[in-house]
């Protein structure tokens, strides 16, 4: 619901604090991250930084890191073979380690 009274109701919910700080941006998929910049641009008027203070103080930085976490997702998607590839080299690394001890140890 991106009414603003489904809005005031998200906000109003019990541990939505700590789903807001707890959000991981990994988690958001294309599909989702399109509907989002969708609904930002189509109603970019409503979510410029003076309209909303206009309407809440409160939801003007909501709104703000929304728009970033559209971004930085995107950004995650577009590193996720980097860090799949640092990963394996990570896992590589430890394995090597683990045998140089070894041989040390002989």
């Amino acid at each position: 619901d991106t009414s603003w009274a489904g809005q005031k109701k998200f906000l109003g919910s019990r541990g939505v604090k700590e789903e807001i700080i707890n959000f991981d941006a990994h988690v958001v998929t294309a599909k989702n991250r399109e509907i989002v910049r969708k609904i930002l641009k189509e109603k970019e008027e409503l979510f410029e930084h003076k309209n909303i203070l206009r309407v809440s103080v409160a939801a003007a930085p909501l709104a703000a890191w929304v728009k970033a976490q559209v971004k930085y997702s995107l950004v995650l998607e577009k590193i996720a073979p980097l860090e799949k590839i640092l990963g394996q080299l990570s896992d590589s690394l430890d394995t090597s380690t683990h045998r140089v001890e070894e041989c040390e140890r002989e």
